[in-house]
C-alpha cells in the first residue's frame, strides 16, 4: 500500500515551533525509504505521526488512498509496524550486564584472597577489584542516561499528552454517556489515575530488566567457574516465579477493587462538601451520612487486606532467600569436604546469591505498584475507548441559524420509551423561540440535547418582531 505524506505541517503542543512544515513525500509499496537528516530535523516526528500517535495540525497522511484519522485505530496498528528508537532498553541492558559482570568479579577477589601465595593474590585481588569497579561505573552511567525520563520532561509530557486526550475524548463524548460518569470518578482518571499509570512504568520496567537479566549474566559466568553453581543457580532462582504470580493474581483484584472504592470516595466526598449545608440543615453529617461512611469504611478495609499481602509476600521471599542460602552452605561444606570445591567458591556464591535475591524481594514487595499502574491504566483506556459523536461525511458549515428537527425520534440508553417521537418542529433564525409543554414531554433535555449549537435558539434580532412557542404534544 502506498504511503503518502501531503502538505504535513505539526508542531508539539510544549513548542513554540512546528518540528514539521508543508512535507510532501511518498512511499511507493515493495519498497524501503530512509529518511535521513541532521538531529532535530524531524525524522522521529514523521514516524511517529504515521501510527497517529499525534495528529497532523494540517496536510494528510493517507495509507492506501485512506486518510489514517478515518481509519479504525486497531486496522492502523495491525497495518503499521513501529520499532522505536528510543535507548532506555539499550543503557538499562547494559547497566545490569555490568552489575551481574560486577558480581562475578566477587568470585575473583575471593579465589585471590584465598590464594596461598600471599604476594600474588595480594595483586590478583587488588586486579579483580579494579576490573569490578568499572564494571559498577559503566554501571551507574548506564542507569543515568537510561532513567533520563526522571530528571526531563519526557514523564510530564506523556502525562500531559494522555490527559489532554482524556479532555478530548470528553468533549466529544455524548452527554448520555459523559453523565453515566460522576464527577470524582472523572477528577479521578484525569489526575490519580494517569499519574498511576505513566510516573512509575519507567521505574518498574527498570527493576524488572534488573530482576531477569542480572541472574542470566552470572549464571552464564559460573558456568566457566564451575558448572555445579551455575546449575544450582538456575534451580533456585526459578522458584521466585510462584510468588510473582501468586501476588499479581492477588493483587490485581485487590487493587482493581481499591482503585474503584477511592474514585467512588472521591465522588461521595465532592457530592458531601457540595451540600454539607443541606446535610448540616438536616442532621445528616458524620457517621449519619450513610453512603460517605460506608466508602470510608470500604477503602479502610481494602487497605487493611492490601498490607496483609504484601505482609505473606515479603514473608515468603525471605524465607525463599534463607531456603536457598542454606542449600548452598550445605552443598558447599559437602563439596569442600571432598576436595571438589575451593572454599573461594562457595564464599562468592553465598555473597552473589544473597545480592540477587535483594533486588528480587525488592520487586515482589513493589508488584502492587504494578498492579495498581495497571488498574489505574484500565480506567483511563476505558474512557479513551468511548465512541465519540459521530460525524456524517462530508461535513458543511451552516449556512444560516434555522434549526429544523425532521421526524425525529429518539431513545435513552438503557430505556424502552421513547422520549421523543416523530418530532418535526422547526426554530426560524434570528428569532426567540420557546419549547413548552408539560414535564416528561420532552421539551428541554430531549430537543435541546440534539442542537450542537443551541445558543442559535437564543439569537433574536432587536427589530424582528418574531416570537413564537411551541407546543410539543408527543
Amino acid at each position: 500500500m502506498t504511503v503518502r505524506f501531503d502538505g504535513v505541517t505539526f508542531g508539539y503542543e510544549s513548542r513554540n515551533e512546528n518540528a514539521l512544515t508543508d512535507v510532501n513525500f511518498v512511499v511507493e509499496p515493495g519498497t524501503a525509504t530512509a529518511l535521513v537528516g541532521p538531529s532535530g530535523a524531524g525524522k522521529s516526528t514523521v514516524a511517529r505521526l504515521l501510527p497517529r500517535f499525534w495528529d497532523v495540525t494540517k496536510g494528510a497522511i493517507t495509507i492506501g488512498g485512506i486518510d489514517i484519522r478515518q481509519m479504525d485505530n486497531e486496522v492502523l496498528m495491525n497495518t503499521v509496524t513501529f520499532v522505536f528508537q528510543d535507548t532506555f532498553l539499550f543503557h538499562d541492558t547494559l547497566a545490569y550486564t555490568m552489575q551481574g559482570l560486577a558480581y562475578l568479579s566477587i568470585y575473583g577477589v575471593m579465589a585471590a584472597l584465598f590464594s596461598s601465595f600471599a604476594g600474588a593474590g595480594a595483586w590478583h585481588a587488588w586486579s579483580w577489584l579494579g576490573l569490578m569497579a568499572i564494571f559498577v561505573l559503566i554501571n551507574v552511567f548506564a542507569r543515568w542516561f537510561a532513567h533520563d525520563f526522571e530528571y526531563t520532561d519526557i514523564t510530564a509530557n506523556i502525562t500531559h499528552n494522555l490527559r489532554a486526550k482524556l479532555g478530548k475524548k470528553l468533549r466529544t463524548m455524548p452527554l448520555e454517556v459523559l453523565g453515566s460518569y460522576k464527577t470524582g470518578d472523572l477528577n479521578s482518571s484525569l489526575s490519580s489515575n494517569v499519574d498511576e499509570s505513566v510516573l512509575v512504568l519507567g521505574m518498574v520496567s527498570g527493576m524488572f530488566i534488573e530482576v531477569v537479566l542480572t541472574p542470566v549474566v552470572v549464571v552464564a559466568g559460573m558456568f566457566f567457574i564451575d558448572w555445579r553453581m551455575a546449575v544450582l543457580l538456575m534451580i533456585i532462582m526459578p522458584l521466585a516465579i510462584p510468588l510473582y504470580r501468586r501476588k499479581r493474581k492477588s493483587g490485581i483484584r485487590e487493587k482493581t477493587k481499591k482503585v474503584q472504592a477511592n474514585s467512588a470516595l472521591e465522588s461521595d466526598i465532592i457530592e458531601y462538601i457540595q451540600g454539607l449545608a443541606v446535610l448540616r440543615t438536616t442532621n445528616q453529617t458524620g457517621k449519619k451520612a450513610q453512603r460517605l461512611y460506608k466508602g470510608i469504611i470500604n477503602v479502610r478495609d481494602l487497605q487493611r487486606s492490601s498490607i496483609w499481602g504484601t505482609m505473606v509476600n515479603m514473608v515468603m521471599a525471605d524465607m525463599l532467600i534463607l531456603f536457598a542460602l542454606i542449600v548452598i552452605a550445605i552443598l558447599g561444606c559437602f563439596w569442600v569436604g571432598n576436595g571438589t570445591m575451593g572454599i573461594a567458591a562457595i564464599a562468592s556464591l553465598l555473597v552473589i546469591i544473597s545480592r540477587l535475591m535483594e533486588p528480587l524481594s525488592l520487586f515482589l514487595a513493589v508488584t502492587s505498584v504494578v498492579d495498581t499502574m495497571s488498574a489505574g491504566f484500565t480506567r483511563v483506556k476505558t474512557i479513551l475507548e468511548k465512541s465519540p459523536l459521530k460525524v456524517v461525511s462530508p461535513q458543511s458549515k451552516a449556512k444560516g441559524f434555522e434549526i429544523v428537527f425532521n421526524n425525529v425520534e429518539f431513545t435513552y440508553h438503557g430505556q424502552r420509551e421513547k422520549a421523543l417521537k416523530k418530532c418535526t418542529i422547526k426554530i426560524p433564525g434570528q428569532a426567540m423561540t420557546a419549547i413548552v409543554g408539560p414535564s416528561g414531554s420532552g421539551n428541554v433535555h430531549s430537543a435541546l440535547n440534539f442542537i450542537s449549537c443551541s445558543t442559535a435558539v437564543g439569537i433574536r434580532n432587536p427589530e424582528s418582531p418574531i416570537n413564537k412557542e411551541i407546543q410539543l404534544s408527543l
